[in-house]
């Protein structure tokens, strides 16, 4: 649970969840463990109508000196009218590095991140957190997702 606090806070600090203002809160997914390259999928569900599925992607070594991760959506059933993924990553247990927003609009998509590593020097660990929203009749709902930390030199 210490990642998934974490995470919204650093999240909540950057202004990174605030959905429109008639946004209604959702469920929050808990930290995932294990050594999956990426998380389950997660639905984000209003009213078990409207449903996308969504993961989260353990960074990994794209090039030297860089590091890659993504959030994916899914399938959605019914699709719901918006869909914003927002996906970060996040090194340590608040800090974030790297941020993309798909801004709101269709249903479906890979929202990759890459990041140009600082420091090749020292071993630290990263994760990714993705962040899905919907919007489906005027109704809104989050949900926050982790993938498995990973130390890497990033180099």
């Amino acid at each position: 649970m210490k990642l998934s606090l974490a995470g919204v806070a650093a999240l909540s600090v950057l202004g990174l969840v605030a959905s429109p203002a008639t946004a209604l809160p959702g469920p929050v997914a808990g930290a995932a463990g294990g050594a999956a390259a990426t998380v389950k999928v997660k639905d984000v569900k209003i009213n078990d109508f409207a449903t996308c599925a969504f993961t989260a992607e353990t960074p990994g070594y794209l090039t030297s000196g860089k590091i890659a991760a993504s959030g994916k959506i899914g399938a959605c059933g019914p699709v719901p009218d918006k869909c914003r993924l927002q996906t970060a990553i996040m090194l340590g247990p608040v800090s974030t590095i790297a941020h993309k927003d798909t801004g709101w609009g269709q249903c479906k998509g890979n929202n990759k991140l890459v990041y140009k590593c600082a420091d090749q020097v020292h071993k630290r660990t990263f994760y990714t957190e993705s962040v899905m929203q919907i919007e489906w009749r005027g109704q809104y709902a989050p949900k926050i997702l982790h993938s498995p930390s990973v130390s890497l030199f990033c180099g």
